[in-house]
């Protein structure tokens, strides 16, 4: 997986001291073992483990850290809002959490739209909202780019049930879509 992201390869070479440490760990484990000498031999065993799982761990958290980056989706929609307010149509707590989190002190707390007539209104309103609306699906990536190349077929992100009842429903158009690398999605609605 994190042979996929150009960014974790430039932390193998820390795997390296990581391996070495590792192989001589399950020697020293197998030397012992071969005395019958159990705890030791076991011991050596679960180091050696936690030493590769550290290893792995040190190469692979920074590339779902950034694939997982909601931040720089807040950050962006600030963006491209400008002075607007924002509504998010049926946020889960991870959406309003982030936002809140990103947007705190730049502007007032997103208002939350939980059905269609929450989001009639709001479009009725003297200033009406751009709405926020998370897609279905995971976002292209890495990963799935490089599972597509070995023959693995990856489905297409669905189109979302949320996003087609807004605007064919309601006068709302698709302004800006984000994704994250094999993560969330997002629409941005304008009336």
């Amino acid at each position: 997986m994190a042979s996929a992201d150009a960014n974790a390869r430039e932390l193998w070479p820390l795997a390296v001291p990581g391996v070495v440490i590792t192989a001589a760990t399950l020697w020293l484990s197998l030397r012992a073992l071969r005395r019958r000498l159990w705890l030791p031999g076991l011991a050596a065993v679960f180091a050696a483990f936690v030493v590769a799982l550290l290893v792995a761990a040190g190469a692979l958290f920074p590339a779902i850290d950034r694939w997982q980056d909601l931040a720089a989706i807040a950050r962006k929609v600030d963006r491209d809002i400008g002075s607007r307010s924002l509504a998010l149509y049926a946020p889960d707590e991870t959406t309003v959490a982030t936002l809140d989190r990103v947007l705190a002190g730049r502007r007032p707390a997103a208002i939350r739209a939980r059905d269609v007539t929450d989001v009639e209104t709001l479009l009725r309103s003297k200033d009406p909202p751009l709405f926020l609306v998370q897609l279905s699906g995971r976002g292209r990536g890495p990963v799935s780019d490089r599972l597509s190349t070995v023959g693995v077929k990856i489905p297409a992100a669905a189109e979302s049930r949320d996003l087609l009842e807004l605007t064919t429903c309601l006068p709302l158009v698709v302004k800006q879509v984000y994704e994250l690398p094999q993560g969330r999605r997002y629409a941005l609605l304008a009336p």
